[in-house]
This record gives structure tokens, sequence and C-alpha cells, in this order.
């Protein structure tokens, strides 16, 4: 997640079973995130292990039912509980969502925004949960700042979010069990996580000879740094359209909620405090909001007024959306990455380089080591496919003058490291037949008690 943190240190492979802080030490973010991690993974671990992919206490909660009103409604009942892979999900009541804004339009959400209204439900169909962990901040959520500071917030949290979604099914899929093997297939859920491998020995020259390559090339930053790098758009490392992806050395976490867009005009709520949180003209954007949560669109800062809280963007032949007070409810923001031109891209052996440009405003995964800054370069696995959002995170340390990076077997080649994934988890709730009529999908938990 985009949170200002010094780095993330749980990892389920290590097998810790809980932190321990001494006397006397400073205490660190990564080790209360840590503690928090390790007890959440054994808890939504042992719910899945008990209860399976999905399921539920059973009563009203989250039970659907479907009617033809107002261009077809889909009910959810409420309150109750269910759990998806772990997830504890809640509804305190009954809601009605318009089928047209559950319906996904076949099997793409971003076909479904381009082509406009999907088209209408017809019978049989399915109704299933998708649901998923995001941050929220102060920004987000108001009451989580002490107005006692004075201004700054301190921690973030996470929430568990589900929202409804219906599919369309053939003839013949009028069962539970027919219908969801062939749904949660379509659903591209991506076993495959293609890694990366980071190092620090790369250096920028103008000239880019390799014999002015220092012999200890090494992290020089200033400052100790978690650099995430982050799948813009999908692609084949390789191919004829490789993925590309944004970075940051901040974990993506500096971002500017925005009061109004208009054109290229920006009004935001606040800019930096400081030069190294702020924006200045060059610098790439995206632009994103509660409905784009995934993927937004890069743009290129082309003034800023800081006495305003006025940001002006390149002008290009794409539209930006419009943001006015209205559209406070979906959180729009700037959030800023810090690739920029050239790119330096060097051979297997470190020496040799040359360079290329962003496209779009994203770095191209080709097949190379790909130099973000200050020494730091990346390299994705050739041959091998990215999704977008795929990330990675990477501490930079001044004191080692390196990257906290894993080895290989040799002991001296960065290790290939998986990719994490923003994780999005499904669950059937109902197969609609006809009005009124559902076969429901819910498994009911039975209780070790009878009151």
């Amino acid at each position: 997640m985009h949170v200002d943190i010094t780095r993330d240190t749980f990892d389920p492979a290590r097998h810790f079973s809980r932190v321990l802080m001494q006397q006397g030490r400073v205490p660190l973010d990564a080790d209360l995130n840590e503690q928090s991690s390790i007890l959440l993974h054994y808890l939504r671990t042992l719910t899945a292990d008990l209860l399976g992919p999905h399921a539920g206490p059973g009563g009203n909660g989250f039970k659907v039912g479907y009617t033809t009103q107002n261009g077809g409604t889909i009910a959810v009942g409420g309150p109750g509980r269910y759990y998806v892979n772990g997830l504890l999900c809640e509804i305190e009541g009954d809601q009605s969502i318009p089928a047209s804004q559950a319906t996904r339009g076949g099997r793409s959400d971003a076909a479904a925004a381009d082509g406009g209204a999907p088209p209408p439900l017809t019978y049989p169909f399915i109704v299933f949960m998708e649901v998923w962990e995001q941050l929220v901040t102060a920004y987000h959520q108001p009451l989580l700042r002490e107005t006692a500071l004075g201004g700054p917030d301190t921690a973030a949290r996470t929430q568990v979010m589900w929202r409804i979604r219906a599919e369309q099914l053939q003839a013949g899929q009028g069962t539970c069990a027919a219908a969801w093997p062939a749904v949660l297939g379509g659903l591209g859920v991506a076993a495959d996580r293609n890694g990366l491998q980071v190092r620090a020995g790369g250096t920028s020259t103008d000239t880019l000879d390799p014999c002015v390559l220092p012999p200890d090339a090494r992290y020089r930053g200033m400052e100790n740094q978690l650099y995430r790098v982050e799948v813009h758009t999908r692609g084949d490392v390789g191919g004829a359209t490789p993925p590309t992806f944004k970075w940051s050395r901040e974990n993506g976490s500096v971002a500017f909620p925005i009061r109004s867009l208009s054109g290229v005009e920006v009004e935001v709520e606040t800019l930096g405090l400081d030069p190294r949180l702020d924006l200045a003209p060059g610098d790439w954007v995206e632009i994103l909001d509660d409905q784009r949560a995934g993927r937004g669109m890069l743009a290129r800062v082309a003034d800023v007024d800081r006495d305003g809280l006025r940001v002006t963007l390149e002008d290009t032949d794409d539209d930006y959306p419009e943001y006015s007070e209205k559209h406070a409810v979906i959180h729009p923001l700037l959030r800023r990455w810090d690739q920029s031109d050239p790119v330096v891209l060097r051979g297997n052996d470190g020496t040799s380089a040359t360079k290329g440009t962003l496209r779009d405003g994203a770095v191209e995964a080709v097949d190379a080591w790909i130099e973000l800054e200050a020494g730091i370069i990346v390299r994705f696995q050739p041959n091998k496919r990215y999704l977008e959002g795929d990330y990675w995170l990477i501490p930079a340390r001044v004191a080692t003058g390196d990257v906290e990076w894993p080895r290989a077997a040799n002991g001296t080649d960065p290790a290939v490291v998986p990719a994490r994934r923003p994780e999005r988890f499904y669950a059937p709730l109902g197969v609609v037949t006809a009005e009124n009529t559902v076969n429901d999908c819910r498994r009911t938990i039975n209780k070790l008690v009878t009151p």
C-alpha cells in the first residue's frame, strides 16, 4: 500500500510468531507493523483453513434477492457476516443495488466503462462478492487526524472492502456448482507472480562512458529511502508491447488531494511542506480516485502556484478527468511518481549503457538493467508477463551504501523476488434463475454450541 513507512519486514516464509520489544531500544514503525501483520496472517489463515475459501453463519447476511423493478434490482440481506479467504466482511443492514451497477458487461471492467451501460441481465446470472483491503488515510477519514497536533497526520488504517458483482451465465449453468468455476476462471485471477532483480551498482553519467564507472558503484542517495517499483500497464518483457512501470522513492506515499480539476488546471487542498515532499514542474503525477484505485492517468506537471494551491498539467491529446466539489466523496488525488527522462539502460554486464525515453509517462520494462537513480538498477525477467499493480519495495540505506535485497544461491547475484500484488478475492452468493428465484451459493457455518 502507498503509505509512508520505513520498510515492510513481514514475510510469512520466515514463520515469525511475534515481535519482542527490548528495553532502551528505538521503536520503529516496521516492528509495530510486523506484529500486526503476524497476528493478522495467523487469524486469517486459521479462518480460511477452518471455513474454506468462503463461508458465513447463515441467516439473512448477504442473502441475495432479485426483482425486475427499476430496470433490475439486486437485494443483499443484512445484517450479517461472511468470511472470504479469511477476511471478515460485514453488512449492517439490507442493501439494494441496481443491476446495472453490479454487471461487469462481460469479462472486463474497463470494457464496461469504455462502452457505456452494460447489457441488461437475462436469466440465469450469478451474483458474487469481490473483496479486498484498502488503505485509509486522514484524507479519506478526517477523524483519523488529531486536531490537537495542529495539522500533521499520524497512523493510517487498512479497511476490508467488498462490493457486489454480477456475471451473465450460459444456459445450463443455473446451479452454483456449474456456474462458479467458469466465472472464477474468467475473472483473471493470475497465480504467476514474475520477479524482479535489484542491485546498487549502476551510475548515471552525461557521456555514458563505461570507463568512468567507479569500481565501488553503490547507492549514492543522501537519505534512507523506501523505493517502490509498480507495474503501470501489463505486457510481456521482450514482447511487441512490453509492460511499463512507475517508481517512487517514497513508496508512492506523496499525494495531494484534489479540490477541483478542469482542463489542465488542478486546485489541491495542500502542497508539500518541503521540496522533498512537494511538486515541481517536470514531475509526473497519477490522477486517481476511489473508482480508479487500480491505475490512473499519468500527467506531467507544467507549473505550480504555491500561493494559490494550483497545479497546471501539460496539455496533451488525452482529456483529463473532471472533478469538482461534488466528487469529494470519491477522494480524487494526485500521486507523485519519480521517473523522468532520459531512462538509462544497461547491459547484463552493468557497464555498457544506452538512453531511452518514457512511454506515456512510464518506463518500459525492457530486457536490460534499468537505472532508477543514485545507482539503483532493476531488471525484469525476460519473456515473462507482468500485470498492472504488481509491485516491489526496495529499502535503500545510506549506512551501507546498498539496497536491502536477498541474494541468489551463489551469494553474489541479486535474487529474483516475486511480485507483490493488491489481492482481490471472490465468493459466489447466488444464481438467479427467475425473479425472486435464487439458488443460494453461500456456505453456512454450523455452530459448535446451540443456545
